[in-house]
C-alpha cells in the first residue's frame, strides 16, 4: 500500500511539474538535446490531445452511470418512505374502522372530501376490510 501511495504521489510531483514548468524546461533540466526536445514536446502535445479526447467521451459515460446510481438510491429511499408511509395509513384506518365511534368517521369522511381524496379513502377501506362496512364516504 506504500508503494502504490509513493507511485502515486511521486505521479502527481511528475505532472506537477510537466504542467506548471512547462515540458521544454524540464527536458533541458535534465540535459536534453534541443532537437530531441522539440520532438518529444510535440509527441507529449499529441499525446496530451489523445487523453484529452478519451477522458472527454469516458467523463460523460461516467457521469451516467453516476447518475444512474444516484438514481436508483434515490428511488429506493423514496419506495421506503412510501412503504412505512402506507403501514402507517393502514394502521390509522384499521384503528378508525374498529372503533365504535360513528363521529370520527364523519368527521375522516368530510376531511377526506374537503382534501380530494374520498375515493382513494374508499377504496383503500374496501381493500383492507372486505366483509365490513365502510367509512361513508360523501362526494
Amino acid at each position: 500500500m506504500k508503494r502504490i501511495a509513493t507511485t502515486f504521489w511521486l505521479a502527481v510531483a511528475i505532472f506537477f511539474c510537466f504542467g506548471v514548468i512547462g515540458c521544454a524546461k524540464v527536458y533541458r533540466s535534465i540535459g536534453v538535446s534541443e532537437p530531441t526536445i522539440e520532438k518529444w514536446t510535440n509527441e507529449d502535445t499529441a499525446n496530451t490531445e489523445v487523453i484529452g479526447e478519451e477522458l472527454r467521451g469516458c467523463f460523460w459515460e461516467i457521469a451516467a452511470g453516476v447518475s444512474t446510481a444516484l438514481g436508483a438510491g434515490l428511488t429506493a429511499i423514496l419506495l421506503k418512505k412510501l412503504k412505512t408511509s402506507d403501514k402507517i395509513n393502514t394502521v390509522l384506518i384499521k384503528g378508525v374502522e374498529v372503533s365504535p365511534s360513528s363521529g370520527v368517521k364523519e368527521n375522516i369522511s368530510k376531511m377526506a372530501v374537503a382534501n380530494g381524496v374520498s375515493v382513494q379513502l374508499h377504496k383503500k377501506v374496501e381493500k383492507l376490510f372486505p366483509s365490513h362496512a365502510p367509512i361513508a364516504v360523501k362526494g
